[in-house]
């Protein structure tokens, strides 16, 4: 899986983190190109910052940037689990939604198990109509999985339970 992105300006680059569009618009060509270029060395003057990279293929350079320069960076690990779990409290803040037994957070994203409810199909399709997205049903042995998939501010989400087995895969265990 691709890691997630978000904006970072140049002072606040350190080394190791890899930027994932090309940054510098004295090469308009290559302007908000795709790649990967981790950094190697930053350094501050007044309102520029040196940036010196490396990429995929072992070559070097270096950008010289304005201080106000958006760029994309991958998140680090950390990063992705203090988004995933900032998803989660927004989600779990949701007081009409049916609540969730379980959250799980994951290299895939965020995933929650609908907790006890009169009707986990009524409540899994309440959770579709909030993110917008479909459920989906795949049957298994004496099961059917049911789930809801959808990205939420870059993090994706999967709302899942069981409903009883489909006809095609028998009632059997």
């Amino acid at each position: 899986m691709t890691n997630p992105t978000s904006l970072r300006r140049p002072q606040d680059l350190r080394p190791g983190q890899v930027v994932t569009t090309w940054p510098d618009d004295l090469d308009p060509d290559r302007l908000n190109e795709a790649g990967r270029w981790t950094v190697t060395r930053t350094r501050q003057y007044d309102s520029w910052v040196r940036v010196d990279w490396r990429d995929e293929h072992g070559e070097t350079g270096t950008w010289v940037l304005p201080r106000w320069t958006h760029l994309s960076v991958e998140m680090s690990d950390r990063e992705r689990q203090a988004a995933a779990a900032r998803v989660i409290a927004d989600l779990a803040e949701q007081a009409p939604l049916p609540p969730i037994w379980e959250w799980r957070i994951s290299e895939d994203g965020v995933s929650g198990q609908i907790g006890l409810c009169p009707s986990v199909e009524q409540a899994l399709q309440e959770w579709a109509d909030h993110l917008g997205a479909t459920v989906t049903a795949t049957p298994c042995t004496g099961y059917t999985y049911l789930a809801v998939r959808s990205v939420v501010d870059g993090t994706p989400v999967e709302i899942w339970t069981h409903g009883p087995a489909s006809p095609e895969k028998g009632g059997a265990a």
